[in-house]
């Protein structure tokens, strides 16, 4: 029966993959027969795909081709919304500032169009890179802009997120206290209006307060709820993330085997899904945990893994991160030629 089972899951696996290459495959078809604004529909179809994929620099170059042909058709005005999907491809493959340009640029065009609700999702959005790059006074007041509209507007579901963003904030500057609070009011918001994957995200982020409190079993507690929902739901996505915190969680508690099964897990999903964003993070995570059980070479092996995909779609600031990393690495093994070679590509 097991192995009916595997059978039948990898013969899922690779018709959703399947079918993803022929999704992308049939709209470059359609592609070649049209003009106009029936074009700007199928680039940004096309766009979506890409981006599903993992490969944000080519959905880039088709939302760049929208809003040309916008601007060449006199519908300048319609591209908001490109401007968002482009602010959210450029924050996905580490290009900060040219996220917060296209942000920026979708929140005046929003402006002028009086579309206040996208407004609001647009200050949200360029808060949340403000927060990325370190700029949490200016992330905050993003934040606060963008909830008060929200909340003028009554949209509860933009209201829950900017909430669960301020609480994430908060996280970063060690203020606990405060971050658990707009985690729970985001959390209550999203129960009303019976929004499972925010339910979902809104565990797993109280999960990480926990984590930082020390309080392990609460952490682990609040990251197995968020993923029973996402595994009723079917969600692969955020399953994999929250197997991920798991793996955290237990290489905190120096439980690596258990740390390193939960990685494994959230890995097998991200290659079958082809999220090579994903898989960049969860190889680094892997490579750490292998050196803590005092297995240098390996955890070389899969940070060089690592390095090698961050570089090819473009994640600049993990490349980095990759650098300094190997250069620690390869002088625990002595290695201090190497060690120096990362080094210097780091700085």
């Amino acid at each position: 029966m097991k192995k009916i089972l595997i059978v039948i899951s990898i013969l899922i696996l690779f018709t959703i993959t399947a079918f993803s290459e022929t999704k992308i495959d049939s709209l470059e078809a359609i592609l070649k027969s049209v003009s106009g604004t029936d074009k700007t529909k199928i680039l940004e179809k096309l766009a979506t795909a890409y981006s599903r994929s993992g490969n944000y620099s080519k959905a880039i170059q088709l939302l760049e081709q929208i809003v040309e042909i916008h601007n060449q058709i006199g519908y300048a005005e319609k591209s908001g919304k490109i401007y968002q999907k482009l602010g959210q491809s450029c924050f996905k493959i580490g290009d900060y500032d040219k996220s917060l340009v296209y942000h920026t640029k979708a929140l005046v065009s929003n402006q002028a169009s009086g579309n206040r609700k996208r407004e609001a999702r647009n200050l949200s959005d360029i808060g949340y890179v403000h927060k990325t790059i370190g700029d949490y006074d200016k992330a905050i007041s993003y934040y606060q802009q963008g909830l008060k509209i929200s909340e003028e507007l009554n949209d509860e579901e933009n209201t829950a997120l900017t909430l669960n963003r301020i609480g994430s904030t908060y996280v970063v500057i060690d203020d606990y206290e405060k971050a658990l609070d707009y985690y729970q009011t985001s959390l209550e918001i999203r129960k009303k209006i019976d929004d499972k994957q925010g339910i979902a995200g809104s565990f797993n982020n109280i999960g990480l307060v926990y984590l930082k409190y020390e309080q392990y079993d609460k952490a682990l507690e609040y990251y197995f709820k968020a993923l029973k929902i996402n595994e009723e739901m079917g969600n692969l996505h955020w399953k994999s993330f929250n197997l991920n915190n798991i793996g955290d969680t237990y290489e905190v508690l120096g439980k690596y085997e258990k740390a390193l099964d939960y990685y494994f897990r959230s890995l097998k999903i991200k290659e079958d899904r082809n999220d090579k964003r994903g898989i960049v993070f969860t190889l680094g995570n892997i490579s750490t945990v292998y050196f803590n059980l005092g297995k240098a070479k390996l955890a070389i092996d899969y940070y060089l893994k690592s390095l090698m995909l961050a570089r090819k779609i473009g994640l600049k600031q993990q490349v980095l991160q990759c650098y300094l990393d190997l250069s620690e690495l390869y002088s625990a093994i002595k290695d201090y030629k190497s060690a120096l070679e990362y080094k210097n590509l780091y700085t």
